[in-house]
């Protein structure tokens, strides 16, 4: 069976965790606690809010996992979002008689119903001995009344060293051979989810053990490297640089692809201009930009070349 290895390489302790230290030791301190707090963790997709949760509880539990199973509800409230799921699911695991704290693990709560989230705020009321977890991206689709009974935890989005380290560990437990450059590019592309770029990284070990840049590129359709360094080059006519963007346009690349692997230049070559020429193409992403925007761009960055 091929297992995700999403799934596969999932940590199972807050110290395995990448990224976020300071709100581990957070989830530490809070899982010591004789009466651990309500909580709302939150943050971008992908950077393992779900991992965190099932992590702490087996801080919680400890040398008692043997009960972990009866005394935990996970469920998946994008799949269960109405008030009948609280009414009867979550209200009959709160209502058994157990001799350890229950815990409710919520994911994706931020897509409950008014009416389930209003149902779920009497629960918490109610039921003193039962600790809710809720998971989610968005914290102001959360209601203000669960949000004032819960201690709210924000996680950051994961840095490129971050999604790197989880990458180069990955592929160390595969036996892969990758390069530092495919790895860069696997952890660039990702911006901060984790969980794309070990997707991309079992698709391309599908492929070959061996995974090169190359791969890399083709596979999530990032312009190559060498092509944008060319086109930037001060040995690079104006005329060669406008056909080499324009090939790219023409292969399917996107002006945001195009603009994130300029500014990736920039940030490989410590170039101030060259950044700020990129971040003046983002900043216009949300706007319909064209092609001539980078060839003002590119002209403009020529000129001060010479």
């Amino acid at each position: 069976m091929n297992i995700p290895w999403i799934e596969k390489y999932r940590p199972s302790t807050l110290d395995e965790i990448v990224g976020n230290k300071a709100v581990m030791d957070v989830f530490k301190i809070l899982a010591k606690e004789e009466s651990m707090p309500h909580l709302i963790i939150t943050g971008p997709p992908g950077i393992g809010k779900t991992t965190v949760a099932g992590a702490l509880l087996n801080y919680v539990f400890k040398e008692k996992q043997s009960i972990r199973k009866e005394c935990v509800m996970e469920l998946n409230a994008s799949d269960e979002r109405g008030v009948d799921v609280v009414r009867m699911k979550i209200k009959g695991f709160l209502q058994k008689k157990l001799s350890h704290d229950r815990f409710l693990i919520l994911d994706e709560s931020d897509s409950m119903t008014t009416q389930a989230q209003q149902s779920m705020r009497r629960l918490l009321e109610k039921y003193e001995s039962a600790k809710f977890i809720f998971i989610c991206n968005d914290v102001s689709k959360i209601s203000d009344t669960i949000q004032s009974r819960c201690a709210i935890l924000r996680l950051s989005a994961l840095s490129t060293a971050d999604v790197s380290e989880i990458i180069t560990r990955t592929a160390e437990k595969e036996n892969l051979t990758i390069s530092d450059s495919a790895i860069s590019i696997i952890a660039e592309t990702s911006e901060g989810d984790a969980r794309q770029g070990l997707n991309l990284l079992q698709t391309l070990a599908a492929i070959s053990k061996v995974v090169n840049i190359e791969m890399v590129q083709r596979m999530s359709h990032v312009p190559p490297i060498e092509t944008i360094d060319r086109i930037f080059s001060k040995s690079t006519q104006e005329k060669e640089a406008l056909s080499l963007l324009d090939a790219l346009f023409e292969d399917g690349y996107s002006s945001e692809d195009i603009s994130k692997m300029i500014f990736k230049l920039g940030k490989d070559r410590g170039e101030i201009l060259l950044l700020e020429k990129a971040s003046s193409l983002l900043m216009k992403l949300s706007d319909s930009i064209s092609k001539v925007h980078f060839y003002s761009i590119l002209i403009e960055y020529k000129n001060m070349q010479e």
